[in-house]
């Protein structure tokens, strides 16, 4: 079977002075690998089941299997099969209790875990996974972006991450907002303006890595714009901290992640294909497809007020920045019942009696009211160069799934990766050319109903598959870590509030078991002060 296996190993692992050597590292010592593999094991405290992170040091698996129940992690299949090649493992095999070589197969709460150095080394990754298997929640550092349309996403990501059984700490870099635009309003030298932006920079960092000492966690999670520093990551490196990034930008217009995205152990993207093979070409492992999605705590249908209706409404609307494909394109819609709500539109002459409120940004709380009051939303990705709609555009921006959580219909540009995620024109309605839009305008002007039943049919798309924390699990599960509900650790079932009418009826349930623990305290407490004072 393993010969049928095609060898994806990319590692050198070869024999020398009967020595088993990886990458030119030996594998265990020359003179005496059965004492230094007695040494390696000398006071660690183990269960009877243990599982051995690879396959490198025989000596040290063949010590084990003398008193313990021993299992083996393959963490390369390829890898796997060349060492066999080279070396006898017959009898460590015959005395083995199992081989694994999904992470899922295991129960990790009947095994202590032995990891070879050799393997830590090449595939830490995998065994960081193996490890937050075993942990029953998981401590993350999650840094803010300091501004830009990132921001709010990061607020969704740590929503939903805070409903599992995750101890989370934010680094809220936006308070840093008000320095960053005082830099680039004031400093008019362009030099001196970007050495002070990088002291900014500086002193974000020293308060991450100060966070990162005290709270020591699990991964380090940023996306698009968080203020992370190769500093801050190299101190996560040294110090086995996983990093999570979501580069959730267009590659090909913010090229950063050139520099950034080798240093991180889990890379996600909203782009795939060519972008996936330039991050291989430098050095990136594991890059991961993770399209954008909607927060239906925000993202959703609302009742209006007539007031909110007619200040928000209008036949068609457009929420966004003016980038330049957008002030050409809009001009041929200019017949219409339309409002353009958004920043970024100075200069814009043609457009500027359709702009609303003086081109303010507009955040998520009131933006969703715009998607709920207009008849249609459209939808039209944003390009620096081409006059409309880009034929080559690929990633699908949030307001596609923002506008289908509130149920509303929406015309958007056709996207490479959109029918992956939508029914085109069943789930949602979508256009090429100005000429495609206007024909959607008119047809929905028409038969406004029938459209609603195509929007409606999104809606639930959406909220079965598209949400942040559909986003944040699917991170989780691929690092090898089940979110789950958090639940009590001080033996408290469930929580009273849930199961019982009163506080009385709480006192009296607590009254009646043997043992009474710190949180039940605090109900019989508010028992005797509701006893006391509200009689």
């Amino acid at each position: 079977k393993l010969q049928s296996i095609e060898d994806k190993f990319s590692v050198n692992v070869d024999i020398k002075d009967n020595i088993l050597r990886i990458n030119n590292l030996s594998c265990y010592s020359k003179y005496n690998p059965e004492k230094e593999a007695k040494n390696f094991l000398k006071n660690k405290d183990l269960k009877k089941n243990v599982l051995v992170f690879g396959i490198s040091n025989p000596y040290i698996i063949k010590e084990l299997i003398r008193d313990h129940y021993v299992s083996l992690f393959i963490p390369d299949i390829g890898y796997f099969k060349r060492v066999l090649n080279l070396l006898d493992y017959s009898e460590i095999l015959s005395n083995v209790k199992n081989i694994f070589f999904n992470e899922n197969e295991i129960d990790f709460k009947d095994y202590s875990i032995i990891e070879l150095k050799i393997e830590k080394k090449l595939f830490l990754d995998k065994l960081k996974s193996l490890q937050n298997l075993q942990k029953e929640y998981l401590k993350v550092l999650f840094v803010n972006p300091i501004y830009g349309g990132s921001l709010p996403i990061a607020q969704y990501i740590t929503k939903n991450l805070s409903k599992f059984n995750i101890k989370l700490k934010v680094i809220n870099s936006e308070i840093f907002y008000e320095a960053y635009k005082f830099i680039n309003k004031n400093f008019v030298n362009k030099r001196r303006r970007g050495f002070a932006i990088n002291k900014l920079l500086d002193v974000i960092s020293e308060i991450i890595l100060i966070t990162l000492e005290e709270f020591e966690p699990d991964i380090i999670f940023g996306i698009a714009q968080s203020p992370i520093s190769i500093k801050v990551l190299k101190y996560c490196e040294d110090k086995n901290i996983l990093k999570l990034f979501w580069f959730m930008e267009d590659y090909k217009l913010f090229t950063y992640w050139k520099d950034f995205a080798p240093f991180y152990d889990y890379y996600f993207t909203i782009q795939k294909e060519e972008f996936f093979d330039k991050l291989y070409s430098i050095g990136v492992k594991n890059y991961h497809y993770l399209p954008l999605a909607a927060e239906p705590s925000i993202h959703k249908p609302l009742d209006l007020s007539e007031k909110e209706k007619k200040y928000y409404g209008s036949t068609l609307s457009f929420v966004g920045a003016g980038y330049y494909n957008r002030r050409i394109f809009f001009r041929n819609l200019l017949d219409y019942d339309f409002k353009i709500w958004g920043s970024d539109w100075e200069g814009e002459i043609v457009l500027r009696k359709i702009i609303q409120d003086n081109g303010r940004r507009i955040p998520p709380e009131e933006y969703v009211k715009i998607f709920n009051a207009s008849l249609i939303n459209i939808n039209l990705h944003s390009s620096t160069y081409l006059p409309g709609v880009d034929p080559e555009g690929d990633f699908v921006n949030p307001r596609t799934f923002e506008i289908c959580a509130t149920n509303s219909i929406q015309v958007v540009d056709r996207r490479k990766y959109l029918p992956e995620l939508y029914k085109e024109n069943e789930e949602v309605l979508v256009y090429s050319d100005i000429k495609e839009l206007k024909s959607l305008i008119e047809n929905i002007l028409k038969d406004s109903e029938k459209f609603k039943e195509i929007a409606f049919k999104g809606y639930l798309r959406t909220i079965k598959e598209h949400t942040y924390e559909h986003r944040v699990k699917e991170i989780f599960k691929l690092i090898g870590f089940e979110l789950k509900e958090p639940q009590f650790t001080d033996g408290t079932e469930e929580f009273y509030f849930f199961k019982f009418d009163s506080i009385d009826d709480i006192a009296e349930y607590i009254k009646a078991k043997d043992e009474i623990n710190d949180t039940e305290i605090i109900f019989l407490i508010m028992k005797a002060l509701k006893d006391t004072y509200l009689k």
